[in-house]
This record gives C-alpha cells, sequence and structure tokens, in this order.
C-alpha cells in the first residue's frame, strides 16, 4: 500500500515558466474534512456514494498534496487527467518509468507500478474544475512481506485564470485517501505518513512540470506531438483522440503568436471582450477565429464545459468523457 499511495499521484504529470508550489502538502484533519465536505454527494449515485464512503469515513491514509500552478491549456489538461495511460506511454517512450497503464474501459484503467503494486481504478466524476477516481489495490513486494490490498479516493481539483503569455495558469490540488485492509498494514501507513507524505508531495509537482513542457511543446511542435502519438500503445481512440486535442492546441498558441505579432498591445482572440473576466465557467464561447483553413475539426475554446456525468449513467458519460 505505501507503494501504492507513491504511485497513484504520478498520474495527474527547459520552461520559462516553471510549476509554481503554491503551498506545502497537509494531512491535517480540518483539510482532510474540507475534502469530504466539498464533494457533490448531489451529483453521485448511490453506487458512487458507498465506494467513496468505504474510504473517506475510515482512511488509513490521508494527504492534501501542494496546490501547484502550471502553464497549461484547459482542454489537454483535462485530457492528460481523464487519460493518464497518455503521459506513461510518453515515459516509455523516453525510457523512465517501468509503470504500465492499460485502459479496460471508457472510464476504467489497470496500473502496475513495476515494483508489485496494481491497481484498478476508474472515475467516477468529471466536470472542468474536478475529477473524483475511486480505486482499489494490491501491493506485493519486498518492503512488507504480505500482500496487502485497499482501496484509494483521489480528488483533482483545478482552477484557472489568464497567464501573462496568453496560455492560462492552471492551479492544481489533489486530495488522496488510502484504506489498507490490513489491521498490522493499517497501523504501519499511519506510522509511516510523515515519510510517504513528502515523497507524494514531489511526485506530484514533478508530474505538473512535466505536463506544463508537454504542453510547451505541444504548442511550438504540435505536428511532431502528433506523429509521436502513432507510437503510443493505446486504444484507437485514445490515439486519436489525443492527436485531435494536441491540434487544437497548436492552433491555439499559433493564432495566439500571430496576433501578438500583429496587435498593439498584443491579445489572444481566446481572451478578447468587453470587460474582464474573473471565473472561467461565466466565460461565453467563442467563434474559431483560430482555426487553420484546412482543419477540419472544430476547436473548442478555454470557457466551455462539458456536462459533469455519474457513474451508472452510461448513455451520458459515454457521450463525452472520451472526446
Amino acid at each position: 500500500m505505501i507503494a501504492l499511495c507513491m504511485l497513484l499521484p504520478s498520474f495527474v504529470a527547459p520552461s520559462c515558466v516553471m510549476a509554481q508550489q503554491a503551498t506545502s502538502g497537509t494531512s491535517s484533519r480540518a483539510a482532510k474534512q474540507r475534502a469530504i465536505d466539498s464533494l457533490p454527494y448531489q451529483h453521485l449515485t448511490e453506487r458512487a456514494k458507498q465506494n467513496l464512503n468505504q474510504v473517506l469515513k475510515s482512511p488509513s491514509f490521508y494527504r492534501r498534496l501542494p496546490a501547484t500552478s502550471i502553464e497549461a491549456d484547459p482542454e489537454y489538461l483535462q485530457f492528460l487527467i481523464r487519460h493518464p495511460e497518455v503521459i506513461v506511454n510518453i515515459w516509455q517512450l523516453m525510457g523512465v518509468t517501468q509503470m504500465s497503464c492499460e485502459r479496460t474501459g471508457a472510464f476504467s484503467l489497470k496500473t502496475n507500478d513495476g515494483a508489485g503494486t496494481i491497481s484498478d481504478l476508474e472515475l467516477m466524476f468529471g466536470s472542468q474544475d474536478l475529477h473524483i477516481f475511486y480505486g482499489r489495490g494490491t501491493y506485493e513486494g519486498g518492503v512488507i512481506r504480505r500482500p496487502l490490498a485497499g482501496n484509494c479516493v483521489l480528488i483533482v481539483r483545478t482552477s484557472y485564470q489568464p497567464g501573462p503569455s496568453g496560455t492560462p495558469i492552471a492551479t492544481n490540488e489533489l486530495d488522496v485517501f488510502l484504506k489498507v485492509d490490513n489491521a498490522t498494514a493499517n497501523l504501519v501507513a499511519k506510522t509511516l505518513q510523515p515519510l510517504i507524505g513528502p515523497t507524494a508531495d514531489h511526485n506530484f509537482v514533478e508530474s505538473l512540470k512535466f505536463v506544463q513542457r508537454l504542453n510547451e511543446t505541444t504548442e511550438r511542435n504540435g505536428p511532431g506531438v502528433q506523429k509521436m502519438a502513432e507510437r503510443f500503445q493505446v486504444t484507437p481512440k485514445v490515439r486519436a483522440d489525443f492527436i485531435r486535442v494536441a491540434g487544437n492546441v497548436y492552433d491555439r498558441a499559433s493564432y495566439a503568436t500571430r496576433t501578438r505579432q500583429t496587435s498593439v498591445p498584443a491579445a489572444s482572440a481566446v481572451y478578447r471582450q468587453s470587460k474582464p473576466v474573473d471565473n472561467w465557467q461565466n466565460r461565453e464561447p467563442r467563434v474559431n477565429e483560430g482555426a487553420f483553413i484546412d482543419r477540419s475539426h472544430r476547436m473548442r475554446q478555454y470557457g466551455s464545459q462539458p456536462p459533469v456525468y455519474q457513474i451508472g449513467d452510461r448513455a451520458v458519460r459515454g457521450g463525452y468523457i472520451n472526446r
């Protein structure tokens, strides 16, 4: 379970503006209760509530990882949160991980960290600013002699504000709840929590730095990133969706660059409006002015927000989660 706790935060993944850590990680009771109280229970099915509550009521381990801000296209970041197998595939191509991540359903994944931890994750709820994962995992390795099993809940919160370079600033928080089945292991997890917490904090911040670098690379060389996707070991739909989203990111960045070069003062068409907007979710959709003429797909703007979905509502969920 220790390995499971270190593995899960790494899923969320030279820069002119590196990731900025806004807060320190915490395991306080107050932070834990705030995380639980803020969940949208009114939008969850009974099955979802039962799965979450069995972990949230008496977790063996809780950690709120540091709030960290990065420059990232909102559509891109949302796609990567919902499709962590893409990040894992890039790491594999770079030769920097033994981890594997395989999609087993529209909203489910099987992961293996290569060090004894195997997990099943399911995306239970998703919106532009909130994602809730529920997982079941087992650990068998050298750290602890007996095989261990447990459940986890991951709560990812994201907020956006305009960035100085034209790319939005995304601030991310991750709450990790872990409940171990075995009573002895439960005690071990609580005892080692001061050691596990900083490791999870580090993994989270470093993974977000990687996501920012990937975003920058896609803005500069979208076609190259799309070409790289041909080597991914993912489902055809995930590959096609990633190629489309990467194209959107490249188009928006290219248009913003052309606008800055021809306008004084420079301003991206994505943000052009009559008055400032403080809330991304209140932004009205705009015409896709920046799309290349020969690109047939429609670009999704920063203010667009897909509907939330609930576990069990397959018709609604299947309509957009893998877009």
